[in-house]
């Protein structure tokens, strides 16, 4: 059970590291953000970002992935998701901000 597990684990990173996207297929029904933001209104928020960035949210968010899968799906090390994380949350703050600032 334990090769299969990891083949298939293989396999899924394969798929998202040579797609670069999550198909809207495979995302949850229900999602961690549901409680603060809707989920359309955080796809909303997060198209501001970089593509890649966009990605690397929604497995960190989304699919509660830890930063070193996401480097290991991306091809990227740990440490350059963590910052893509902390710059692309204070970018989102600063869009809050702006839109809250209007409203």
């Amino acid at each position: 059970m334990t090769i299969a597990r990891n083949q298939a684990l293989d396999k899924k990173r394969q798929v998202i590291r040579d797609l670069r996207y999550v198909p809207s297929e495979i995302l949850p029904e229900t999602l961690a953000w549901d409680e603060h933001l809707g989920t359309e209104q955080f796809l909303e928020l997060v198209a501001v970002l970089a593509p890649e960035d966009q990605l690397i949210f929604l497995k960190y968010f989304f699919f509660q992935d830890k930063p070193k899968d996401i480097a290991a799906d991306l091809g990227l090390s740990a440490a350059l998701v963590s910052n893509r994380l902390a710059r692309g949350k204070e970018k989102l703050r600063n869009v809050l901000e702006k839109e809250r600032g209007k409203a």
